[in-house]
């Protein structure tokens, strides 16, 4: 928050009427404070922004440390007749999921 800038206190209805504003003041380094019946339930401030290349620094930090990766699985539609053929040509015993 820029230090001369005070919070703005503002009530949920003020917030939904006027979201745009309220944004761009945060963006600009304010502060702002949702109230329900005068007691604050929200603070509204800029998210410090995550650069791609530090994400991926990290990424290659945490394989290079051993921090467990989690997986990615992407599943593949193939024909039953293709994957029986590449067993038979390949000699290679492929598990199948579905019945026959």
């Amino acid at each position: 928050m820029i230090p001369s800038m005070e919070p703005l206190h503002i009530s949920e209805g003020d917030l939904a009427r006027d979201v745009r504003s309220i944004l761009k003041r945060v963006e600009t380094g304010g502060e702002v404070i949702v109230e329900r019946n005068v007691q604050p339930v929200a603070v509204i401030r800029a998210a410090e922004p995550v650069r791609r290349r530090e994400r991926r620094q990290r990424f290659l930090d945490d394989l290079l440390t051993g921090v467990p990766v989690q997986p990615i699985t992407v599943p593949i539609a193939l024909p039953a007749g293709l994957i029986d053929g590449l067993s038979q040509a390949k000699g290679v015993r492929i598990p199948l999921n579905h019945s026959r």
